[in-house]
C-alpha cells in the first residue's frame, strides 16, 4: 500500500502540548519541523500504568523481523490482529503531506482552525522501539490526491486511546474513521517540499501557481493518479 502521510510538520511547543494532554516530567530536545521524513524521532505523547503521561521522542517507524521498518498501519489490519499492542500514541502534528504522483506536486494538510492534529499511533516495545501512524479511509477532500488518510482521536477520545488498560478492539476501532470534511483545508505548496532536508517555514507556504491551476481544476483524483 502506498505510503501515507509520509512528511508531517510540528510546529507548536512541546509545553502546550503537555499541557493540553496532562502530560508530567521533562520534555525531549525539540525544534519546529516543518518537513520532517519517517526514520527520525518525533514526539509521541504515551500514557504509563497509573494513568501518568509523557512525551518521548519514538523513532518514526517501526521494525518488522526483517530488518525494515512501516511508517503506517491501517485500522482495519489492527481490528483483525491480536489487539492495539503493545501501545498506543498520540502524535501531535501541525499538518502533514501528500503528493499529486503524476506531477510530483506536495499538497499540506492541516486543520482549518490551526490546532495541532492529535494522530492515532502505535507504539513498539523497549525490545522494538518505534512508532507508526494509524490510517482510515481518506474524506471527500483528502481522497484527491490519496485514498488513506491518517486516523485522529477527537479530544473527547484521548483518555480513553491513550489508557492501556482499555483493550476493547471494536471500540478502539470505533475512533478510527475519516475526519469530518469541515475540519480540514488542503493546499499545493512549493516542489522544494519534495526534498526533505528542506525543512524551512515555506516547506508549508501555498504555492502561487499551483493554486492558480486548482482554481481551474487541474488536479485529478486519486483514483485517476492510480490508473484505476
Amino acid at each position: 500500500m502506498p505510503v501515507v502521510c509520509g512528511r508531517i510538520a510540528t510546529t507548536t511547543p512541546l509545553e502546550q502540548i503537555a499541557q493540553a494532554v496532562g502530560a508530567r516530567g521533562p520534555l525531549p530536545p525539540w525544534r519546529p519541523r516543518y518537513n520532517q521524513p519517517p526514520g527520525e524521532p518525533i514526539p509521541n505523547v504515551i500514557e504509563e500504568e497509573g494513568g501518568e503521561r509523557r512525551i518521548a521522542a519514538i523513532v518514526w517507524g517501526l521494525p518488522t523481523r526483517h530488518g525494515s521498518r512501516y511508517i503506517n498501519v491501517t485500522a482495519e489490519k489492527l481490528a483483525r490482529s491480536a489487539g492495539y499492542t503493545p501501545g498506543r500514541s498520540l502524535i501531535f502534528v501541525d499538518g502533514f503531506y501528500e503528493w499529486d504522483k503524476r506531477r510530483r506536486q506536495p499538497y499540506y494538510i492541516r486543520a482549518r482552525n490551526g490546532h495541532p492534529l492529535p494522530l492515532a499511533a502505535v507504539v513498539g516495545s523497549a525490545g522494538r522501539p518505534g512508532c507508526a501512524v494509524i490510517t482510515t479511509a481518506a474524506n471527500d477532500a483528502i481522497a484527491r490526491v490519496h485514498h488513506r488518510m491518517p486516523a485522529v482521536i477527537p479530544r473527547a477520545a484521548w483518555d480513553a486511546w491513550l489508557d492501556p488498560a482499555w483493550t476493547d478492539r471494536a471500540q478502539l476501532h470505533a475512533l478510527l474513521r475519516p475526519w469530518p470534511l469541515e475540519w480540514i483545508e488542503l493546499y499545493p505548496v512549493s516542489k522544494a517540499a519534495n526534498n526533505p532536508r528542506h525543512d524551512a517555514p515555506d516547506s508549508i507556504a501555498p504555492d502561487p501557481a499551483a493554486c492558480a491551476r486548482e482554481a481551474v481544476g487541474a488536479i485529478p483524483d486519486a483514483a485517476t493518479q492510480r490508473g484505476e
